[in-house]
């Protein structure tokens, strides 16, 4: 958007120009969706028509698309790792409530799944947050003192992909296959590379207004366990959207390239050093992995069972390549993606559609 344009709308409307961004975006695209003509196939099988006129430009639609388009003014879009319908959806939280919103300064966690566009919080399930401060307060009891300030200059989002340099000086780079995903930290030298698994961290886990009937919480919790110097497995029970009487349980396997050297579970309130399990509402694991430079992490999530979300780990991330399953990633977008053609209008144009176009394509759809 030209400066002419952020001008023009912050005038207009009064609004930051974060804000304007995502106003101006969204009346750019409703006022020339019925002039685009445009037809392409999903694996569906499925036949979308439009009509609208875009620029053709080099580099196809993946290169068009904006992740964070949508993070301001109430759009609730997170900018994180995903694939087309993938159950895995790794991404920033900077409000501890499953949202990512642009305005704010600092990362809680790196959580595993995502809704975008919700009015709600929803899922933000089992966070992760490379770590290099002090342990001596339980994130079951004081969460707001876990968090990591960043800049928006320091991060990069692409679809499959999501990166950030964060304030402590750690470098976060996240991507995914369909029920699973790998994340690479790189630790500033000298530093203790650390991480914090929030299995109890879900964005609606024991949710509950006073002016509101009970709901069912009685079914949230979580509760982790660390296999060997190398895995750890955990579970959560949440729902409550928009405050129903909904659950879901999620299951989720993870590894580590490099061994974990000491380790502490919490339960709620309490740390519990040296001990391998926890189970309660808010629970989750501290891992310290000495003076490594650079800890890689696998993961793999089923909403059926631990022994699903292991065998989606095992299958679908066989290796210890970041880059070659990036690269899948990528591929895959931009395979889908080129099945449009468009022509025509501005680069701003071209960026609302392809984005548009990529959050069409997020909702989950997969099983096991």
């Amino acid at each position: 958007m030209s400066r002419h344009a952020r001008h023009l709308c912050i005038a207009k409307h009064t609004q930051s120009e974060s804000d304007c961004r995502i106003r101006k975006s969204t009346c750019l695209l409703l006022e020339n969706w019925m002039k685009l003509a445009v037809s392409f196939r999903l694996w569906t099988g499925l036949v979308f028509s439009f009509t609208i006129s875009m620029v053709a430009q080099s580099g196809g639609l993946y290169n068009a698309v904006d992740p964070i388009m949508g993070s301001s003014g109430g759009g609730n879009t997170f900018p994180g790792a995903s694939l087309p319908f993938g159950m895995i959806q790794w991404s920033p939280e900077t409000n501890g409530h499953d949202f990512y919103i642009y305005e704010q300064k600092k990362i809680s966690g790196f959580s595993l799944t995502h809704l975008s566009g919700a009015g709600c919080p929803i899922f933000a399930d089992m966070p992760v947050l490379p770590w290099t401060g002090g342990f001596e307060i339980s994130p079951g009891k004081e969460p707001d003192l876990y968090s990591v300030p960043f800049e928006h200059s320091a991060e990069q989002a692409h679809p499959g992909y999501y990166s950030v340099t964060l304030g402590n000086g750690v470098k976060v780079e996240l991507t995914v296959a369909e029920r699973s995903g790998i994340a690479r930290f790189h630790f500033p030298e000298g530093q203790t590379a650390r991480l914090l698994v929030n299995t109890g961290g879900s964005a609606d886990s024991d949710v509950h207004l006073p002016f509101l009937p009970p709901v069912g919480r009685e079914k949230d919790g979580s509760q982790v366990e660390l296999t060997g110097n190398d895995g750890l497995r955990g579970t959560v029970t949440a729902g409550g959207f928009c405050w129903s009487a909904t659950h879901y349980t999620l299951y989720v396997a993870a590894r580590f390239e490099q061994p974990f050297e000491r380790f502490a579970t919490w339960q709620d309130d309490v740390i519990n050093k040296g001990k391998r399990t926890a189970r309660g509402k808010h629970t989750g694991a501290w891992l310290d992995f000495g003076k490594r430079r650079e800890v890689q992490m696998k993961v793999g999530i089923s909403y059926v069972s631990e022994a699903n979300a292991l065998d989606n780990l095992d299958r679908e991330i066989k290796d210890w390549s970041f880059d070659r399953q990036h690269a899948k990633a990528r591929k895959t977008w931009t395979e889908l993606l080129d099945r449009v053609a468009i022509e025509g209008g501005t680069r701003d144009q071209r960026t609302i559609f392809a984005t548009g176009l990529y959050h069409l394509l997020l909702p989950d759809r997969l099983q096991r």
